[in-house]
């Protein structure tokens, strides 16, 4: 049976450490390269993800990278250009999964009559997530 983490890598523990044990594959979600950005979006540092994948780097663990491209937040070259040079070193990085924005998860939020953080903002367009595609390809990276 082939086992498969998806996490955010906030949390590096001992119990953490077991799963991976007994992990094949992590998914890890890198919410943004830049420091302010990435306590902006998630509410916390990224200090924990980033050892979380030097941890994984350690152990030699198979990783896929997830990145959800937001328009004005993280699409502008600068920061996807930032992330592709620091993500490169890491020999434990398979693949790298682009995900551009969508508003399917808006209803969650009215259902639960929470304001929606990104309400009015459209979807990222095919042209611009392209565009992060070649970013990230010169770097060599295994695009999905």
């Amino acid at each position: 049976m082939h086992t498969a983490l998806d996490t955010s890598g906030y949390i590096l523990s001992e119990k953490t450490k077991e799963v991976l044990e007994v992990t094949d594959l992590v998914l890890l979600d890198i919410k943004a390269q830049d420091p302010d950005l990435h306590k902006k979006l998630t509410g916390v540092t990224k200090e924990n993800p980033v050892q979380f994948l030097n941890y994984l780097e350690e152990i030699g663990k198979p990783t896929w990278i997830r990145h959800v491209i937001v328009p004005g937040l993280t699409d502008n070259d600068e920061q996807l250009e930032a992330l592709a040079q620091f993500l490169q070193p890491y020999k434990v990085i398979e693949r790298l999964e682009l995900l551009p924005y969508h508003c399917m998860g808006i209803h969650k939020y009215e259902q639960l009559r929470i304001p929606y953080p990104l309400a009015g903002l459209e979807p990222l367009s095919k042209e611009r997530l392209e565009h992060a595609r070649e970013i990230f390809k010169r770097y060599s990276f295994t695009i999905q």
